[in-house]
Order: structure tokens, then C-alpha cells, then sequence
């Protein structure tokens, strides 16, 4: 078939990706949301909206992680360039999506020839993968331009030692990317060992500024939450040994390979899926067949059938890229198995379908095969678009739904009121008065199963029960928010109770409030206790009581007691909170 053909299909796929991005994803969700406020406080008077004049990284909300400095500020020059809109946000990652298939391109025609460009672009741009997450305004898509830009600076002797810059740039995109590019880097055949720690060295000085910032604790919050060591109150890996660590990985990282995910019905989460197939379209099924036939053609010898060198070379850097780019999120303990922090796979993927079709088809030199390997992509298209805009957005209404957590974030809240006129400042000085809280005095705070207080259960607590739930370790904390009217609080009161026996006769526990000492407990009887905390006046000026409990004789069950079966590492009991 002529190229021509493929070529203007594959623009009108890319072109489809800017229309109705209003539509489908439908709404405006948190992330997307967030992210708009702290560039448009940028845009409006050199800000973050918190406040921070020009940063290298943005904070986001409760729980959620930064935003990156490449999509802050990538995001500050498309906005002066198409406005403010959503569509405008989501625009941009389109565009970044769509130089990613560029370079896939001009990649594989630089080293295979221009039809097999373009066979690696089809894949790339009709890949669920691919084009879902290319219309939601967030930095992921970023991190996959960036490391395809590096593989394509090293095979362009003009520029390879831009390459680094890549890299880093790749680095500072995505927190997932930081285990993968330098597995790529590590792995990237073709290329000398000694070049190879000259481009790693020159990646490490660039990364010195982030660096930096991964040595603050609440700058990695969000990567250690999410790990599986995590010791968050709500991992269920957390008391795993390395060996069943191993074990986990080892399963998490074959579920992103599953069929279930690459062709039947993809990551769960509706924001990373549209659940029309899998991640992966039926030509890429057709393509990952024939790089699975691909050992056959020497056994039978087939005319035509021997891998050339670059076929070889790109053949290798896919794999390594596929292999690389599922350990990020095979390290993590949710949403498993995941298409967003596996984001820097697909571009492999697509290298490896289109390399294996141009492969097959110079091999049986036929234009009906090459005409019905067309039609497939063609009508897989047309079908998947056709969800993707009629059905896709009724299925992820709730999933792309900014309500009711705006109400509690004021910076999710803020894109649209920056839209209606409000400025920045009158913003951040409204949120610095506290308007609303979880917390109401005299109002208990249950640490039960299904209780009220599980959102404030911070490090190293046992799974709950319905009574309250035990420490985990050595140490545990608590976060709980003041309430709106803070002047009338007195105090914070906790209920407790100690894991006693005649073994284990006494519980020896320090109790930290906001980082400051505040009294040792020494208790000896297997009763509930009150922990009534007098709050000062700076405890007061903070949004929320930081508590942490630090445990002398943590033990566990089994040690104690021939008769128990209970291996957990436990001290206190917690049972319920209140402001009075």
C-alpha cells in the first residue's frame, strides 16, 4: 500500500487527539484541577498557589505528590499560547504525545527505512495507551517524550551529548521514571560502558537540584506512601520478609504483562482506561505475535528472514525499554497492575509492534497482508473511537469528578474562580483562614473499623478492628486536622490502651506533639487510658496536631505467649480522639 496512505491515517489519529478534550475525559478532575491553579497563579503573578515564587516543584494537595518543574513550566508557555481553558491544559499533553510519536518515527526510519516509521507510528498512535493518557493534563506523558527523546539523541551523532540533558529532563517528569531511565541507560545496547557512565555522570550533575529535594521527607511522601515497604497504617505488605518482597514484585511486575491488561481490559481506573480493550490494540496483538514468531523463521529457514542489524538493535532497545518501564509500578502496593506509572512502557511497546509488522510483511511481500494488517489497526480505530467519544464519558463521569474534595481543597476549587476573575493572593489568603474541617469539638473521632478517623492514621498501624486497631513496630503516628474554631479548643484527648501481660508487665511510651517531647507514658495495666494534650498557642496556628508514639517494649504476641499464633509487633491500642 502506498505510504502515503498510512501516513496521512496516522496524522488524522494524531489530530483526533485535540478534538473535544472537553468532552471526553468528561469534568475536571482534582489532579488536572490543581495543577491549573498553581500555573495560573504563576501566570498571574510569578507564584505557585502557595505562594512560592518561581519553584522547581509545586505542591499538588493532602496526599497527592509535586508538580514537576517541565510541566510547570511547559504548561506556563502553551497557556500564554492557546489561554487557559481546559481543553487548553489537556492540549499540551497531546502535543508532548504527539511528539513522542515523532520521534518513535524518525527513529526507526532513520535506522530500518520510512515504511517501517510509519508502521511504528500507527502503533504508537492508535494505542489505547497511548491516547488515553494523552488527554488529561497531568506530567506522566512528559516523562515518555523525554526518554524516547534520549534514545533518539543517542543515535543522532549531532547531538548525543544533549542526550543526558533528555535523561534528566526525564527524571524530573515522573517519579516512577526515576527507576526506570536508568535501568534504560544501564541496559541501552549499542553504546560503550565508558560512554555510558559519561552520559550518567553528566544525567547526575544535571539531577543535583532534585537531588536535593528527595532528601525532604515531604517531597517523597507520596513515593514512600505508595511503596510496598511502605509503613503506612493501610499496607497490608508492610510486615512482609525481603524474601516475600521478592515474591510480590515478582507477581505485581507479570500482572502488567497479563492478557487481561495488554488486550482484554486494561488498568482498572477509569481515568487510565476507557475499558473498550486493553491497553493495547488488536494490531499491537497482531505485532506481538510476530516478534513472538519471530525465532521460528530460523528453524524454518524462511527467504527474507534474517534480522538485519538495526532490526536487531531496535528489537533490543524495545525489550529493554518494556522490561524497565513495568518495574515502577510493580514496586507499588495499589492499583496494580498500572498504566500511569508504567506510562514509559507503551512507546516500547509501539517500537516493538512496528519493527515486528515491517518485519513480516517484507518477509511474505504481499499487499493483501498488507492491506489486511491496515484494516485491522483501521477498524480497531474506528471502534475504540467511537467509545472513547459516545460511551466512554457516561462510564467515567464519577471517575473524573472534581466534587465533593474541592470543597476541602481550596486549590482545586481555585482554577475556576481564577477563570471567574478572583486573583491569586485573595485566594491564598482565604485559604490561610481555615473554613472548613473534619473535625467538630466535643465530636469523637473513631479509629475503628468504618470509623471517622481512618483518613488521619498516619505511619506503622495494624490493620483496624472494630474496637480502634494496634501499632505496628516500633513507632506510630496520628495526624488529625483543628477544627474551624481553634481559639475555643482546650484540648486534644486520645483513648488508649497498652498491650499488657505478665510477660510483658509494662508499656514505656513517649508522646511527640507536633515533633516536641511531650510526655513519657508508663503504664501497667491492660485498661483503656486517657492521653488528655493540652494544646499551646502555636500548636493552635497549625492546621493539624501531629502525634507520634514511640514504643519501648513493642512485642510481639508470640513471644509471650507458646499459645498464640500472632507474629504482629504491637505496644498501644488506639481506640477513639476529641477536641474539648
Amino acid at each position: 500500500m502506498p505510504s502515503w496512505i498510512l501516513a496521512l491515517f496516522i496524522f488524522l489519529i494524531v489530530v483526533i487527539r485535540f478534538l473535544g478534550l472537553e468532552l471526553s475525559p468528561p469534568g475536571f478532575f482534582l489532579d488536572e484541577a490543581a495543577g491549573a491553579s498553581n500555573i495560573l497563579c504563576l501566570i498571574q503573578d510569578g507564584k505557585d498557589f502557595h505562594g512560592q515564587s518561581w519553584p522547581l516543584f509545586s505542591a499538588a494537595f493532602e496526599e497527592a505528590g509535586f508538580y514537576t518543574p517541565v510541566y510547570l513550566y511547559g504548561q506556563y508557555l502553551w497557556s500564554h499560547l492557546v489561554g487557559n481553558s481546559i481543553a487548553g491544559f489537556r492540549s499540551f499533553s497531546a502535543v508532548i504525545n504527539a511528539l513522542t510519536i515523532c520521534l518513535l518515527f524518525d527513529l526507526t526510519r532513520i535506522k530500518i527505512g520510512l515504511k517501517a516509521g510509519l508502521w511504528v507510528a500507527l502503533s504508537a498512535a492508535i494505542m489505547p495507551w497511548s491516547f488515553q493518557l494523552s488527554r488529561i493534563a497531568w506530567d506522566p506523558p512528559l516523562a515518555a517524550f523525554f526518554l524516547v527523546a534520549f534514545i533518539w539523541m543517542v543515535n543522532i551523532s549531532k547531538v548525543f551529548w544533549l542526550s543526558p540533558l533528555a535523561l534528566s529532563l526525564a527524571l524530573y517528569s515522573y517519579s516512577p521514571t526515576r527507576i526506570a531511565a536508568p535501568l534504560v541507560l544501564l541496559f541501552l545496547p549499542g553504546i560503550s560502558l565508558q560512554r555510558k557512565i559519561a552520559l550518567g555522570s553528566l544525567t547526575v550533575m544535571l539531577c543535583i537540584p532534585l537531588a536535593i529535594y528527595m532528601r525532604n521527607p515531604q517531597f517523597m511522601e507520596r513515593a514512600n506512601t505508595v511503596a510496598i515497604w511502605s509503613s503506612a497504617f493501610d499496607n497490608p505488605y508492610a510486615h512482609y520478609s525481603l524474601i516475600e518482597f521478592g515474591q510480590l514484585f515478582l507477581n505485581q511486575y507479570l500482572e502488567h504483562f497479563s492478557f487481561n491488561f495488554l488486550f482484554a481490559s486494561g488498568d482498572i481506573n477509569l481515568r487510565h482506561s476507557s475499558h473498550f480493550s486493553g491497553m493495547l490494540s488488536w494490531y499491537d496483538a497482531l505485532g506481538i505475535l510476530g516478534a513472538l514468531a519471530i525465532p521460528l523463521v530460523s528453524i524454518a529457514k524462511l527467504n527474507n528472514g534474517n534480522l538485519t542489524d538495526s532490526q536487531k538493535y531496535l528489537f533490543k532497545i524495545a525489550l529493554v525499554g518494556i522490561l524497565a518501564g513495568m518495574i515502577p509500578a510493580a514496586l507499588t502496593r495499589d492499583g496494580i497492575p498500572h498504566a500511569l506509572r508504567s506510562i514509559t512502557a507503551w512507546p516500547f511497546f509501539a517500537l516493538l509492534v512496528g519493527i515486528s509488522i515491517n518485519y513480516w510483511l517484507n518477509v511474505f511481500k504481499s499487499k493483501k497482508i498488507e492491506w489486511a494488517v491496515f484494516g485491522t489497526a483501521a477498524i480497531f480505530c474506528l471502534f475504540y473511537l467511537i467509545h472513547y467519544f459516545e460511551y466512554y464519558p457516561k462510564l467515567a463521569e464519577k471517575a473524573f469528578e472534581l466534587q465533593p474534595r474541592a470543597e476541602r481543597e481550596p486549590i482545586a476549587d481555585a482554577y475556576r474562580r481564577i477563570e471567574n476573575g478572583s486573583s491569586c493572593d485573595d485566594i491564598r489568603q482565604e485559604k490561610n483562614i481555615r473554613t472548613f474541617s473534619p473535625t467538630v469539638i466535643g465530636k469523637s473521632i473513631n479509629f475503628g473499623l468504618n470509623g471517622n478517623g481512618t483518613a488521619f492514621l498516619r505511619d506503622s498501624w495494624q490493620m483496624q478492628e472494630m474496637w480502634g486497631l494496634w501499632s505496628r513496630g516500633a513507632s506510630s503516628s496520628i495526624e488529625v486536622p483543628l477544627p474551624v474554631d481553634v481559639n475555643a479548643i482546650h484540648s486534644f484527648n486520645i483513648f488508649i490502651k497498652p498491650f499488657i501481660s505478665l510477660r510483658n508487665p509494662e508499656q514505656t511510651i513517649e508522646v511527640f506533639v507536633n515533633q516536641r517531647l511531650y510526655t513519657t507514658l508508663y503504664l501497667n495495666k491492660g485498661q483503656d487510658y486517657h492521653l488528655a494534650i493540652d494544646l499551646s498557642d502555636s500548636d493552635k496556628q497549625k492546621k493539624a496536631i501531629k502525634v507520634k508514639f514511640k514504643y519501648q517494649n513493642a512485642v510481639s504476641p508470640n513471644k509471650i505467649d507458646a499459645q498464640s499464633n500472632d507474629a504482629r509487633v504491637i505496644a498501644l491500642g488506639l481506640i477513639s480522639a476529641s477536641f474539648q
